[in-house]
């Protein structure tokens, strides 16, 4: 299984939509669990600032090699058997992008200070 960590992001879509917005469905890595959950935002954020889910992909000596996804663009709601779930659209992942290991460390431990939604 892939590291995937949830970040803020910047989404030049989500900022046209005017997104996030109160009541807003988003999909973020549970910290402990390990698992995608569904979240809601509690106001209207500052806009085009989303959770975007990372997943890493590769780490060749001091290269990282990654893919991005915006967690408002990237979800969407499947009813099943009288049920809501919220699901990632996979095709949506970005290809691959290269950074430094000190880089991906550094969004590693970013905790997202100011642009909680």
């Amino acid at each position: 299984m892939a590291t995937i960590i949830s970040r803020i992001g910047f989404c030049e879509v989500c900022k046209k939509e005017s997104r996030p917005k109160t009541g807003q469905a988003f999909l973020v890595m549970g910290s402990s669990s390990s698992k995608f959950k569904a979240c809601y935002a509690t106001h209207n954020g500052r806009a085009g600032f989303v959770p975007f889910s990372y997943r890493l992909r590769k780490v060749i000596d001091d290269r990282v090699f990654y893919q991005k996804i915006c967690s408002i663009c990237g979800s969407y709601s499947l009813e099943e058997d009288g049920k809501n779930y919220l699901c990632m659209d996979e095709s949506l992942w970005s290809g691959w992008i290269k950074t430094t290991l000190s880089n991906w460390n550094a969004l590693v431990i970013f905790k997202n200070t100011g642009y909680e939604i």
